[in-house]
């Protein structure tokens, strides 16, 4: 049988080539970016929109792709002939309307009331330690570096968001496939897989949901047929050593993770 485990890495190496591609074209946008700015702000977002679409377009391509591979070597399936067809605003909102907040999130760690406030709060609760708004105070560099991260994670979030939905859209083309799992990743991971993953990898998706993940989280997902699920026998042992640790058989972990709704991202997994 073809390497479905090497098949896999390879697929969450290029959605993250992707992502690194995105974040760094976004982050050096931003950096030249006068925040202050009101039109130039507007027309980054426009530009920021539009090159999310573009990864997001190829994090869809590479998913498709590789869910094509993985049915005709792995299943013997031949797939119906497509390509994805993903909207340009996965998350319900406009791409141009979530590349705006970064520039809005930044202006707010600059701004008089941010500070006010903070002391504020702070001092209701602690009369004897009271502070002044100055407290507070960040610096242009502190808050560039504080909303360049969660420019990374927005990006993260999209690219991954394409990929989930294109990977559902290629799996309910496909009348053999009767559902999905999980494909968790320790190699790609400083501190090895997250235990919610680990946990959910033994979960059975229905192929027209959405796969749930968390910011971060480095999942693919593998192919379920009648016959077939390759899958489980590769995140077995993972499953053994978690089970192990936790001295049982997992039962208490499984029923500890949840399935959250998010209003731009669908599903996410939560302790």
């Amino acid at each position: 049988m073809p390497d479905l485990a090497a098949m896999s890495l390879a697929q969450a190496s290029a959605r993250e080539s992707v992502t690194r591609r995105l974040v760094a074209l976004l982050s050096m946008m931003f950096a030249e970016l006068d925040k202050q700015d009101r039109d130039a702000s507007g027309r980054y977002a426009l530009r920021a929109a539009e090159m999310t679409r573009q990864a997001q377009s190829a994090s869809a391509g590479g998913a498709w792709a590789f869910l094509d591979a993985v049915l005709r070597l792995v299943f013997g399936i031949e797939p119906p002939a497509g390509s994805p067809t993903i909207g340009a605003n996965l998350r319900g909102v406009p791409q141009a309307e979530v590349a705006l907040r970064p520039v809005i999130e930044y202006r707010w760690l600059l701004s008089d009331k941010r500070r006010i406030d903070l002391a504020r709060d702070w001092n209701a609760t602690h009369p004897d330690d009271l502070r002044e708004p100055d407290y507070y105070d960040l610096s242009p560099v502190e808050a560039e570096r504080l909303v360049l991260e969660r420019i990374e994670k927005v990006a993260e979030d999209d690219v991954r968001l394409a990929e989930r939905f294109a990977s559902r859209e290629r799996l309910e083309s496909v009348p053999q496939v009767t559902g999905y799992r999980r494909i968790i990743h320790p190699e790609r991971s400083e501190s090895g897989t997250c235990g919610l993953c680990v946990v959910a990898s033994d979960r059975v998706y229905r192929k027209g949901t959405l796969l749930p993940v968390h910011t971060g989280c480095q999942c693919t997902v593998a192919p379920i047929t009648a016959d077939l699920d390759p899958g489980r026998e590769l995140n077995k042992q993972d499953l053994r050593r978690l089970y192990a640790a936790a001295g049982g058989t997992g039962k208490t972990g499984l029923s500890n993770v949840r399935v959250k709704a998010h209003g731009e991202l669908g599903p996410q997994l939560a302790a």
